[in-house]
């Protein structure tokens, strides 16, 4: 069963991932990531709904190159393809 997110989850995303950068030990900025375990467990936590299961299949098909982690960009970017395919698909089956 894939997860649908609604846009109050989708909100709460962006919490977990505010702020986005964090300063590295040689004082270069770098992104937060998220490992499975981690990212399951927030969303656990901030979605109070949901199986292990489903974050991880989210995790998996958000972390498309199976780098083992998810960051902004990579949701962001699975985001803006999942609403594209979706937009495609209501042009196509709308009637003219």
């Amino acid at each position: 069963m894939a997860m649908v997110m609604s846009d109050s989850i989708k909100t709460n995303w962006t919490v977990i991932f505010f702020p986005s950068l964090q300063i590295n030990q040689s004082g270069h900025e770098r992104e937060l990531s998220l490992d499975v375990d981690q990212f399951c467990e927030i969303l656990s936590i901030v979605l109070n709904k949901g199986s292990r299961e489903e974050y991880e299949d989210l995790f998996n098909r958000v972390d498309v190159a199976k780098e083992g982690y998810v960051d902004w960009d990579k949701f962001c970017s699975h985001m803006l393809l999942e609403y594209y395919e979706k937009d495609d698909r209501m042009k196509t089956t709308q009637v003219q």
